[in-house]
């Protein structure tokens, strides 16, 4: 979650939670989308989903909070949110630190981000070509703004032609080798789509 409230909550399964924090005093509310990634749904088949979150913030600390969900098929769904704030945070952000060239676990394939924040891969399996940019946001805190789209992609994979994704990364070099975490949302007509990719330094 960047300063203005931005988030993008990521699952273990690449689910993605997106949307704008509001804070008044010691709470904390927010509308929420869910999006799953090209190829998985939710339970009921669903692939998005509505909801709503709120509770309490402390700031620089913790969120706690409960969840309203329903996707678009309407499987209802209803939980709590426990969040506790990640140091990492506090990492000062340049794109000099963020460049180099990264493998991305899911598929062994290199992406290669450059001095001025060009993002750029290739996919000889799926022949998906990504390119975009990378850009601080506050340059006092560990989270980039991404925006990228992919081309010549074959298969189901097809369906990300031409999307335009945006979203947000972050470098963690609390693990070794350091990795950049990535979270990005699409739209096409009225279908929203998912990516996350992880991505190693080699």
């Amino acid at each position: 979650m960047d300063e203005s409230g931005n988030f993008h909550f990521i699952r273990g399964d690449s689910v993605q939670y997106v949307g704008v924090a509001k804070t008044s005093g010691g709470n904390v509310t927010a509308d929420i989308e869910g999006i799953t990634p090209l190829g998985y749904a939710f339970a009921d088949g669903s692939v998005h989903g509505t909801g709503s979150l709120s509770g309490t913030i402390a700031a620089r600390k913790t969120i706690t909070s409960t969840t309203q969900f329903k996707t678009d098929l309407g499987s209802a769904n209803s939980g709590t949110l426990n969040l506790t704030f990640d140091a990492l945070y506090n990492r000062a952000s340049a794109l000099s630190t963020l460049s180099g060239n990264f493998t991305n676990t899911a598929n062994n394939v290199v992406v290669t981000v450059g001095t001025n924040g060009s993002l750029f891969s290739q996919d000889a399996v799926s022949g998906c070509v990504l390119n975009g940019t990378a850009s601080t946001i506050n340059a006092n805190f560990n989270l980039y703004k991404v925006q990228f789209d992919f081309a010549n992609c074959a298969g189901t994979s097809s369906a990300l032609n031409g999307l335009d994704f945006t979203g947000v990364a972050t470098l963690d070099n609390t693990v070794t080798p350091e990795r950049i975490i990535v979270g990005a949302t699409a739209i096409s007509g009225n279908r929203k789509y998912s990516v996350v990719l992880q991505l190693n330094r080699t």
